[in-house]
């Protein structure tokens, strides 16, 4: 069973940054050819650095797994449920937000797997996709600029029936 300590140091840069080195030859000088990225505008996607790819994976993927495995003894002897937060980003193509996209949808399926996994011990697990919401997830986790950022929230707002993007309270 996962620690909390295990959970903190999980989101730990310097672990982080071993962790990156650790891989193949070929797939490091992958990654420092995406850090090195600057001119390439056909996915905007693409000029992330390693730290901003890893930081979306582990929100939407290493948290949830670590959580899950903390909190599964509980879960199991209160027939508990998990519910996490899907997007619907991932439902279509996603310029700009491919990466954020396909670690949200790595989430659907870790729900839908979990789900069958875990029914055997009565715990239900469900996952919900709101629409666009104003959360400065662009700007901050995504690392988008605020122009960039201004533009998918315009796009997103011209999509959705009352015009705007939710709000949180």
């Amino acid at each position: 069973t996962a620690q909390p300590d295990a959970l903190v140091e999980a989101f730990d840069p310097e672990p982080r940054r071993r962790r990156q080195l650790q891989v193949a030859d070929g797939d490091r000088q992958v990654l420092r050819a995406a850090e090195t990225v600057e001119e390439s505008r056909l996915d905007v996607a693409l000029d992330r650095d390693a730290d901003t790819l890893l930081d979306m994976c582990a929100v939407n993927i290493v948290a949830p797994s670590l959580l899950l495995t903390a909190a599964r003894p509980a879960l199991r002897d209160t027939g508990g449920a998990v519910l996490n937060i899907g997007t619907a980003v991932s439902r279509n193509a996603a310029p700009t937000l491919a990466h954020y996209a396909a670690t949200k949808m790595a989430l659907e399926h870790l729900t839908r797997s979990w789900a069958v996994e875990l029914a055997g011990d009565r715990i239900r697990v469900n996952a919900i996709a709101p629409g666009p919401v104003k959360s400065g997830a662009l700007t901050g986790m995504m690392g988008l600029s605020a122009e960039m950022a201004q533009s998918v929230e315009d796009t997103e707002a011209a999509q959705v029936p009352l015009g705007r993007r939710g709000v949180t309270d």
